[in-house]
């Protein structure tokens, strides 16, 4: 496989392995929590070719087959060697002598080794950045999906765009409206996986006190300006790939890998308290309370 520009595919292949970590010896996540789904639901099993079939036999199917647009290569024992495209091999029997010329070419001999293949557990948004950054002439190809190189299945770009349309819009849904943090469902989705991957993690709770009486003396958009304070408090405090969720009001949670949580609700404690003077009056932020009749 091939031959992104190295420093933009690695530094996205670095984020994946930040945030799911690999089995040794393997390229796949070892147990991905997707929210959204794998590329695995979305992939179209379609048909494949072999490397000693004639060129000329592909060339006359794709004439034949408008609708298709690819054909996987495949050995054997179903395991992926290449990708040919419509585009190209209608490019390669075109012109004065091209005909002719491959005409007399195997499938392996007309191979396109420049395509890109995923794993099926890999998430639809990791896939789609993998996608975006192929070099122009593959912008529009097919992406084979495998487990472990055994041929699975292709996606479609087409395809690809409507899932992570579809995942803009649920994301959007299960998305706290104030805080644009993740909500509900993904945080029950976060423990679930936790849960079941039993592997170490922790759960911090935060809420406010005496955030109803606030709520009170200043009004819900001033309540709206402090619960935002404390969403951005937590995002500057996490720093190693925590999940940061808003049950709702003034409820918060932050999952993590790790058992040591107390760094991070040290810096949202102390993030806070300085965020404080500009969410009262100076009377009562010099008081240290709200009076009331």
């Amino acid at each position: 496989m091939k031959h992104f520009p190295e420093s933009a595919l690695s530094h996205v292949i670095l984020m994946w392995k930040k945030c799911f970590p690999m089995r040794k010896n393997s390229l796949s996540p070892s147990n991905p929590p997707s929210f959204f789904g794998t590329i695995g639901n979305i992939c179209q099993k379609c048909g494949t070719t072999s490397s000693d079939t004639k060129a000329l036999a592909v060339f006359e199917y794709f004439q034949q087959h408008p609708e298709i647009s690819e054909l996987c290569v495949t050995d054997k024992n179903q395991k992926v060697c290449g990708l040919l495209t419509k585009s190209y091999v209608d490019n390669c029997f075109g012109g004065m002598y091209g005909f002719s010329l491959y005409s007399r070419f195997t499938v392996a001999e007309l191979l396109n080794k420049d395509y890109l293949e995923v794993d099926y557990r890999l998430p639809i948004e990791m896939v789609a950045r993998l996608a975006l950054i192929r070099p122009k002439h593959m912008l529009y190809d097919a992406i084979i999906v495998s487990d472990a190189g055994t041929y699975i299945g292709i996606v479609t770009v087409k395809d690809l765009l409507e899932a992570s349309v579809s995942i803009q819009v649920e994301r959007a849904l299960n998305t706290n409206p104030l805080t644009h943090l993740p909500g509900n469902m993904q945080i029950e989705h976060q423990i679930s996986q936790k849960l079941f991957s039993k592997d170490m993690f922790s759960i911090l709770y935060l809420d406010l006190d005496n955030f109803k009486s606030y709520n009170d003396a200043y009004g819900f958009e001033n309540g709206d300006l402090m619960i935002k304070a404390m969403a951005k408090c937590m995002e500057a405090a996490c720093r190693n790939q925590e999940f940061i969720g808003h049950i709702g009001g003034d409820d918060f949670v932050i999952i993590s890998d790790s058992y040591n949580l107390e760094e991070v609700f040290n810096r949202v404690v102390e993030s806070f308290h300085l965020s404080l003077e500009n969410l009262y009056s100076e009377e009562d932020y010099q008081n240290g309370y709200i009076p009331f009749p």
